[in-house]
């Protein structure tokens, strides 16, 4: 009890929350005591404050591994609106080789608590030779390991991204905890780092793959009681369509772009109609302020927000976030929209200048500055900003756990 109360103390002081979440409480109970976890905990639940809680607590760096690089930005600014600075990342969006290695460098030399990297960091031998100098040059030591959004060793270590499945190894075998020793047999530091792996959505199969890939037992899996989130409300929107309207209806690209079409038409009714479906809800959530004119009116800071998820980024095609951000900017002249997509094209002139753009938003997006946002999926793990009052999915997503991961974005306050 009196360990309980210490830290309800260090939530209120820190992170100026009252009181645990379900589920939070058991997980710091294993990271705690250096052991190693997988938690499941609902989207808005709180799992970044667990592993951040633990961090604090504990003398050495955590290697927070991240999936996409808006994650490790809205994370590290997520710790400096709580006042905690001792935190850097270290991925592409430092332009230069020079920028990774002061980065780099601040971890080594023991000068920050956080340090935010891709799986596929890991793999790099630069920065494995890094790793390895802070202890035997340094005597500087790791905490914990924490793979973020841990689903994604299951659905993208086993496609596109097979550093996932190297983490639990790679962490085991190059970051040293204090007092740990090389074990000759499989070339582990004893005792090893702790792993804690967090998600919002595992299936048996995910989970499966999770544990075995970072080499955790059941006993370390601890799940809340309950995923659902109440405060969410959901809707399908039938988008029929006159198939003897189409010119070409046996080619599957006009058929496609028909269909995205007349879809763009609902979305706009859709996104018109929201402030007021908003409105008839307000009895369930009255602290929400839902004035149809105070959402879209340009005030310089929005109080709501919305989200609409695209199946990619093409302009080409009417299902693309170029093409329902152009669409919706020319009919919505009262909100501010944004676009964030990841960037997949060659020429790298190209690739940072949509970077740019979709850093710009997602800030602007944060700061209240923007109350739309057109996505890709890029954007639908793991973003934290409370007033998000709606999500709109263009077309299904890929799985149950992208549409649960990108749906949650909402409803966080």
């Amino acid at each position: 009890k009196e360990r309980l109360l210490a830290l309800e103390s260090l939530l209120v002081d820190i992170f100026r929350k009252d009181k645990f979440r379900p589920g939070q409480r058991s997980i710091l109970n294993r990271t705690l005591q250096l052991e190693n976890v997988v938690g499941l905990l609902p989207t808005g639940g709180g799992k970044s404050l667990t592993y951040q809680l633990s961090v604090l607590l504990q003398p050495g760096i955590a290697l927070v591994v991240d999936p996409i690089k808006s994650l490790m930005k809205d994370q590290l600014e997520g710790l400096l609106r709580n006042n905690i600075d001792a935190a850097i990342y270290i991925n592409s969006s430092l332009k230069t080789v020079k920028e990774r290695e002061l980065a780099a460098n601040k971890m080594v030399n023991a000068e920050v608590l956080f340090t935010f990297i891709s799986p596929e960091r890991l793999q790099i031998r630069s920065f494995r030779d890094k790793i390895m100098e802070m202890a035997n040059k340094f005597n500087n030591y790791f905490s914990y390991c924490v793979v973020d959004e841990a689903h994604c060793i299951s659905e993208w270590g086993h496609d596109f991204r097979t550093s996932y499945l190297r983490l639990g190894r790679n962490a085991r075998v190059h970051c040293k905890r204090k007092g740990a020793t090389k074990d000759n047999k499989n070339d582990y530091f004893i005792p090893s780092i702790p792993i804690v792996g967090l998600t919002a959505t595992a299936s048996f199969d995910v989970l499966s793959d999770v544990q075995r890939e970072l080499d955790i037992n059941d006993e370390g899996v601890l799940r809340s009681q309950g995923m659902e989130r109440p405060e969410l409300h959901y809707k399908v929107v039938s988008t029929p369509i006159d198939v003897a309207s189409v010119k070409n209806p046996d080619n599957a690209f006009m058929m496609k772009q028909a269909i995205g079409e007349i879809k763009q038409f609902y979305l706009l009714d859709l996104i018109r109609q929201t402030p007021y479906d908003l409105n008839r809800i307000n009895n369930i959530h009255p602290h929400i302020d839902n004035n149809a004119g105070n959402f879209s009116t340009r005030n310089g800071s929005y109080l709501n927000a919305g989200l609409v998820f695209c199946p990619h980024k093409s302009e080409r095609l009417f299902s693309g976030v170029k093409s329902v951000s152009s669409k919706l900017s020319r009919e919505l002249t009262s909100m501010k929209i944004g676009t964030y997509m990841g960037s997949s094209g060659e020429n790298e002139d190209e690739i940072a200048q949509e970077e740019q753009i979709s850093e710009i938003s997602q800030l602007k997006f944060l700061n209240n500055e923007l109350n739309l946002l057109v996505a890709t999926k890029a954007f639908g793990m793991g973003i934290d900003k409370p007033n998000v009052r709606f999500t709109i999915h263009f077309n299904f997503p890929g799985s149950v756990e992208g549409f649960y991961q990108e749906a949650g974005r909402a409803g966080r306050d």
